[in-house]
Parts: C-alpha cells; sequence; structure tokens
C-alpha cells in the first residue's frame, strides 16, 4: 500500500477542530497527516464506527435547514462512494441535537448566526471530545455550491483528514504551515478538496480523484 497520500488528518492528541476558509482560523495543535495515536497508528473510525456515522442537525437552523440537509446529503454520498464508510442522517434527533448532554446521535450538525464568529465551518476529527459540525449562517445562506464546498471539506475531517496545503510539495507551505506531524497518504494535490485556495490551492470545489483514492486507502 502507498502511504503518500496528501490528506492532512488528526495526531497523537485530541486536537480542536478545523475551519474551512478563514484567514484567522487558529493553527494551534494541529498535529499530522494521517491520524495517529501515540504508537504512531492511524487514528481514524474503527471497523463498527465507521459505519454508523449517525447524525442529527440543529432546528436552529430554522428556514435554512432544507439547504443544509440537501448539502449533507450530497456531500456525505460524495466521501461514501469510494470509502467504506456509512453516514446516516437520523431526523427523529433533531429535537435533542443541541442538547448540552450531547447528540443522540455520533455527531451533530449545528449553525453559530454570530457575525463575529470566525469560522466558516469547524469540525472535528474520530474519537475527539468534541462531536459537533458547525456552520456559519451566512455562509449556508450564501451560494449553494460554495456551501457544498464546505460541507465536503468539514466532512473531511470529521473522517480525519487534515489540511493538504501543509504539505512540502506545496510550493506555499511556508506560509500556510501547521506543524510537521503527518503521514501522506497519496502523492501531494493541489486540487484536493482539503487544500485552502489562499495556501495555492486550485479551489476545487469537487473531491479530486487522489481525495477518493486517498479515502478509500484509509478506509478500504
Amino acid at each position: 500500500m502507498n502511504w503518500v497520500f496528501k490528506f492532512l488528518l488528526l495526531s497523537i492528541h485530541l486536537t480542536p477542530l478545523f475551519a474551512f476558509t478563514c484567514p484567522t482560523e487558529s493553527l494551534v495543535h494541529q498535529k499530522s497527516t494521517v491520524m495517529t495515536d501515540e504508537q504512531g497508528n492511524a487514528r481514524i473510525w474503527s471497523e463498527e464506527d465507521r459505519h454508523n456515522l449517525t447524525y442529527c442537525i440543529s432546528n436552529r437552523f430554522k428556514e435554512l435547514k432544507p439547504t443544509i440537509i440537501s448539502a449533507l446529503e450530497t456531500a456525505t454520498k460524495d466521501w461514501m462512494q469510494t470509502a467504506n464508510v456509512r453516514f446516516e442522517y437520523v431526523p427523529e434527533t433533531d429535537i435533542t441535537c443541541d442538547n448540552k448532554l450531547g447528540p443522540q446521535t455520533l455527531f451533530s450538525i449545528s449553525i453559530n448566526t454570530s457575525r463575529r464568529y470566525p469560522y466558516a465551518g469547524r469540525a472535528f476529527f474520530p474519537y475527539d471530545e468534541r462531536n459537533t459540525v458547525t456552520f456559519k449562517k451566512s455562509y449556508v445562506e450564501g451560494g449553494y455550491e460554495e456551501l457544498l464546498r464546505l460541507t465536503r471539506h468539514e466532512l473531511g475531517h470529521v473522517l480525519g483528514l487534515r489540511h493538504e496545503h501543509i504539505r512540502e510539495e506545496n510550493p506555499n507551505h511556508e506560509s500556510c504551515t501547521e506543524d510537521d506531524l503527518f503521514k501522506p497518504v497519496t502523492g501531494y494535490d493541489s486540487s484536493s478538496i482539503m487544500h485552502y485556495a489562499r495556501c495555492g490551492g486550485t479551489g476545487s470545489k469537487e473531491l479530486s480523484k487522489k481525495d477518493l483514492e486517498g479515502i478509500a486507502l484509509l478506509y478500504p
């Protein structure tokens, strides 16, 4: 198996989440490419959990809820087309999706309505303590194709993927560095959905060929 992949995953520690295209995004504690534990093993969903990636959607989306439902339906199918994983929306749990004790599903989809919220989207990695994907309201209200790109990107983090632009092969990696604790899975890919456009990426809104190749290697 060729472990020269471009995805940038989590690390040894339970790290905070990542935002999509926000210039003020914090780069603190972002570790490794293929999620690893203290023994260097990939930290991805287990054989059992990868087939039970259930989620609820907060009713705080209000009139925007059909939009985020649609974006998630498309984005989850995009990742599932080659990865041996199963995302499932469980609408009957939406009523408790904002419960402080945590959702009844594996993770929740929430919205932040504050204009000062610094992230377009924020996600989590497998087995993080935090299990919420948050979208900024203005991005949900904006163009649907941009929302789809954001949703695909954040779900990549949920599957354990790190940002592509921190790879040394990226000519702009020094200005977009996070750390050097990563294990590539495929060759560098500037068109990856996990690559920021402002860091030298092509700005692709679709999953690239290598995105699909890489996720299939991680979840065969």
